[in-house]
């Protein structure tokens, strides 16, 4: 089941992505964050913010004994469909050059790398992709 998140999630979400790098705080309240959650379990956590015509995705994570299940596939499907009854035209997000599973999930649903960040992840190059929402 996917649903918004709440004030009571952000520590459990912290404590699930265990990210230094991306911490949840109540600013995520403020912008599109879900949560798929499974036997009253958070395994997975999307968030994206829609600026007028346009959106951002700015993370998503699933489990990792959760993966390969889909359950990022029907987290993004969710961001789109959101993203498109809110007359949104284009997605765009940023991925590390060398996370290849990300890349091919993006791929999957028609995100495009339109531009690089040269050495952008501590030497490692960025890739600015974008989806039109149609």
């Amino acid at each position: 089941m996917i649903r918004a998140i709440n004030k009571e999630d952000i520590p459990l979400i912290n404590n699930l992505i265990n990210d230094k790098n991306y911490i949840v705080n109540e600013y995520e309240l403020n912008k599109k964050a879900d949560i798929y959650v499974e036997n009253n379990e958070i395994i997975a956590f999307i968030s994206y913010k829609i600026l007028y015509e346009r959106a951002e995705l700015d993370y998503i994570y699933v489990k990792e004994s959760e993966r390969k299940k889909g359950i990022a596939s029907i987290l993004i499907q969710n961001m789109i469909d959101n993203c498109r009854n809110n007359h949104v035209e284009t997605i765009d997000l940023e991925v590390n050059s060398l996370n290849e599973n990300a890349i091919k999930l993006y791929q999957k649903f028609d995100f495009k790398v339109i531009g690089k960040r040269e050495k952008y992840y501590n030497g490692i190059d960025g890739l600015l992709m974008m989806k039109e929402v149609k």
